[in-house]
């Protein structure tokens, strides 16, 4: 792409959609994507048999989780309940999209609501 000689955002490495937007926003030069970032899933039930449900599918695969009650409803209308997860992904965009892919099926059929995912750095790493 022509583009991305003079400095622009290469859709081969970033494709036009919320996941390279997401890998773009974390790492906006191609040849600092390291080996290995955080991936990041905040995800909201009104249920709390479902969020359970949710974090010890999480546990059982060995993601990092936070579950809690957010008694503040927002105007989105997420649902109170919380879980949030993350674990460690080659950060390329083909593996990211299956990721999210996956998870927002899994979310789904536990009746639970994607509210972001976020890439990161891992913690120590310098981009």
């Amino acid at each position: 792409m022509i583009f991305s000689m003079f400095g622009g955002r290469d859709g081969s490495i970033y494709p036009p959609d919320e996941v390279g937007d997401e890998l773009y926003r974390a790492f906006p030069d191609p040849s600092q994507i390291p080996g290995q970032a955080m991936i990041w899933f905040d995800i909201y039930f009104e249920d709390e048999a479902d969020a359970d449900a949710m974090a010890d599918d999480f546990e059982a695969r060995g993601y990092e989780i936070n579950r809690d009650f957010d008694d503040d409803k927002d105007e989105e209308d997420l649902g109170v309940w919380n879980v949030d997860a993350q674990y460690v992904i080659k950060p390329e965009y083909r593996l990211l999209r299956a990721a999210v892919d996956e998870m927002l099926a899994k979310v789904k059929s536990q009746r639970g609501k994607l509210a972001s995912v976020v890439i990161s750095p891992i913690d120590g790493d310098k981009v």
